[in-house]
């Protein structure tokens, strides 16, 4: 398996502020989108251009050898010192062959997307995900297992297999047809990188057909990819049997709200740099805190909370019902400080008594909730159990022993991988590993 083979090329003649430029557009198994500069005219740059040459072009539009219009979008050029284009780098590229083709609501468009990163249960295809008006089903390639173990040992993406999505609800051109396809695969990838442990993504989409007939359409797009090799498939905490029941359910949950509003989208992109073995314990460390404090910031924000880091962080597993007393008894900084004189339960409570108890009842119930924290500084919480290995990776502050952070790190995964359970879920008790999450279950340090 060779991530640098050529799946797909096309030579086609594009135009750039008024001139014609001859380029070979390649897409490879590994999913690099790339475009060769085969015969460029000399521009007439000046102005701004001078300093930097280069641009950057919404879209461009031009026609394939076969005269088959095509179009590049965001694409990014640079030119040479001999006012050549240099470089060109689009992060979409689209062949259109429908002939301005118009959808009604109620057709069935079929699309068919090649993935990289993904695990897939079948070749012959198996539902993903089924909703009134579209599914999604994915197919394996026949040497799936053979890429898999090529990624696993090689940490590099590599095309793994088909998503199909079949919708019945859109009305519009196919291009139209095209994005409402790719945001709805768009949301579910994101759903997967939780699932598998990886960053799937894709790299080519075809119209399959229109109605069941697929004589007389054909409409392309390659894109560049943003996929990440995360844990490497290693032990995926949503096995290929139950994918469907966590899809259906995540995905509903998955609403506008919490991917965009609460930035679980971004958490999500975190959590794959959280288990990503290629980086060091503090890197991957210092993304579990940011995953985490990202999300309960945004929690913070919206029910009107302590912008203190350990408040927020308590509210937050306190909104989820997040479990952590098991995590905190196995940090050993936690129980290191713990057993410091003024750490105790008791203490706290001494300290709440004499004081914020008889002062929380003049307040009101959001801001009575925080006082029902300690404000004692040396205070150790079980939800922010591992705030003194978070010091350290944050700030250099504090002297950890890669003992106490590699625990402190596994405990803080597992914390995280809880919270994104229980916002995504509301309930995962048939689905094994979702059920018990606890330290270093999922990936090793090796």
């Amino acid at each position: 398996m060779d991530p640098s083979k050529e799946l797909e090329s096309i030579v086609a003649q594009i135009e750039i502020n008024g001139k014609y430029v001859d380029i070979e557009i390649k897409v490879t198994e590994g999913g690099s989108l790339t475009v060769d500069n085969l015969e460029s005219p000399r521009f007439d740059i000046s102005g701004s251009f001078m300093k930097n040459f280069n641009e950057t072009f919404k879209k461009l539009r031009g026609e394939t050898s076969d005269g088959i219009p095509i179009m590049l979008s965001n694409s990014f050029v640079s030119y040479d010192l001999n006012r050549s284009v240099e470089k060109i780098l689009p992060l979409e590229v689209s062949i259109d062959e429908t002939d301005n083709y118009v959808s009604q609501e109620g057709e069935n468009v079929k699309i068919k997307f090649d993935i990289i990163n993904q695990k897939f249960s079948s070749y012959e295809g198996k539902t993903l995900i089924k909703k009134p008006k579209w599914e999604a089903s994915g197919y394996s390639l026949e040497d799936m297992d053979d890429r898999i173990k090529y990624i696993r040992e090689h940490k590099t993406p590599v095309r793994t297999g088909e998503i199909i999505i079949n919708q019945r609800d859109v009305t519009g051109n196919i291009s139209h047809q095209f994005d409402k396809a790719q945001d709805r695969l768009e949301k579910l990838l994101e759903l997967v990188r939780f699932a598998q442990g990886v960053g799937p993504s894709y790299i080519r989409a075809e119209l399959e057909s229109v109605n069941s007939i697929d004589e007389c359409l054909k409409y392309t797009k390659y894109y560049s990819t943003n996929a990440k090799i995360g844990g490497i498939f290693k032990k995926e905490l949503v096995n290929e049997n139950n994918q469907q029941q966590y899809l259906e359910k995540a995905y509903d949950n998955f609403d506008n709200h919490i991917r965009n509003n609460l930035r679980l989208k971004m958490v999500l992109g975190y959590y794959l740099d959280a288990i990503n073995i290629t980086r060091s314990i503090e890197g991957r460390l210092l993304s579990v805190c940011s995953a985490i404090e990202l999300l309960a910031k945004r929690y913070a924000d919206y029910d009107g909370t302590s912008t203190k880091t350990r408040l927020k962080i308590e509210h937050l597993v306190d909104e989820l019902n997040v479990e952590t007393s098991d995590l905190a008894k196995y940090s050993i900084t936690y129980k290191n400080r713990k057993g410091n004189k003024g750490n105790t339960q008791s203490s706290r409570r001494n300290n709440e008594n004499s004081f914020l108890t008889k002062i929380k009842r003049k307040f009101s119930p959001i801001t009575s909730k925080l006082f029902t924290k300690s404000d004692n500084k040396n205070y150790v919480s079980e939800s922010y159990f591992y705030s003194y290995s978070r010091q350290y990776v944050v700030h250099g502050d504090n002297t950890p022993t890669f003992d106490e952070l590699k625990r402190d790190y596994f405990a803080a995964l597992a914390l995280l991988q809880r919270i994104i359970r229980n916002q995504l879920l509301k309930s995962y008790q048939n689905i094994p590993r979702l059920r018990k999450i606890i330290p270093a279950d999922l990936i090793t340090t090796d």
